[in-house]
């Protein structure tokens, strides 16, 4: 019986220590923040996944590199999403800059654990 229960113990904890990571950027704005998770590493072909959970469309546009060129720009109502091709060269980050509603820019950053703009309220 002892043994039962640290067999389900010991299969229950590998999921809780995960580290939440995917293949693309997936970005979730809020009313009062975005969310942010990404990828572990730099990978050709890499986009970005913005869900909308505001009760707001949101307009904006999406710059890469240093020189921040822009990728793209997009709008996306309420409840729905939307998906960039970034476009990025290696060691190149992106940025989402959202103009309305208006909120600071979003760095979009390979190999972070998931991250809220602004951080922890």
């Amino acid at each position: 019986m002892i043994r039962m229960i640290l067999l389900s113990l010991l299969l229950g904890l590998p999921p809780a220590f995960a580290q939440q990571s995917s293949e693309s950027f997936v970005v979730t704005a809020h009313d009062d923040h975005f969310r942010v998770v990404g990828p572990v590493g730099w990978k050709q072909g890499t986009s970005m996944t913005l869900q909308n959970k505001t009760l707001v469309t949101m307009y904006g546009e999406v710059q890469a590199g240093s020189e921040r060129r822009k990728v793209g720009s997009f709008s996306v109502k309420p409840g729905e999403y939307v998906s960039i091709d970034l476009k990025l060269a290696k060691g190149e980050e992106a940025v989402l800059i959202p103009m309305s509603p208006a909120f600071q820019e979003v760095l979009l950053q390979f190999g972070r654990r998931p991250y809220e703009i602004p951080p922890q309220r």
